[in-house]
């Protein structure tokens, strides 16, 4: 296989397309790497964090536009609850399913929201931890830490 020769655009191309979910084989060959190069990448503490910050990005920002959807599904509701059934061309029922399966991922994807921020703050804790290891073994004690 011919080695691709700009390997840091590469990577950064292959992080993009990680993100969007394209299959690694499809990957690597347009990029011209052989698979086991893109796993090897994938497996560098660096390329995984780019790959995560990136996850993360997309899904805060699906989050803040299902909640914005969420206002807008109350407002279908409000105005549902308000209108005569008579007359209209979607049935209340079929409108007020949608505004309820919005609301529903909304609140879905506010948990994982939640989820994810915990668990990234357990690990910075974690890391923090392993920062100070080093100084409790030369203090000789955990009770003070200077």
């Amino acid at each position: 296989m011919a080695r691709n020769k700009n390997l840091p655009a590469a990577k950064a191309e292959a992080i993009a397309r990680i993100i969007a979910g394209e299959p690694y084989a499809d990957i690597a060959k347009h990029l011209g790497i052989g698979i086991s190069t893109l796993h090897s990448w994938r497996a560098k503490p660096e390329f995984q964090r780019a790959v995560n910050d990136g996850l993360s990005q997309v899904h805060q920002n699906t989050v803040i536009q299902i909640t914005a959807l969420n206002e807008a599904a109350i407002a279908a509701l409000k105005k549902i609850l308000d209108m005569p059934i008579e007359g209209e061309s979607i049935t209340p029922a079929n409108a007020i399913k949608a505004a309820a399966t919005v609301l529903h991922y909304g609140t879905q994807l506010r948990n994982e929201n939640d989820r994810e921020r915990f668990a990234s703050m357990e690990d910075r804790l974690a890391e923090a931890e392993e920062l100070k290891a080093p100084l409790y073994a030369i203090n000789g004690s955990r009770a003070r830490l200077y």
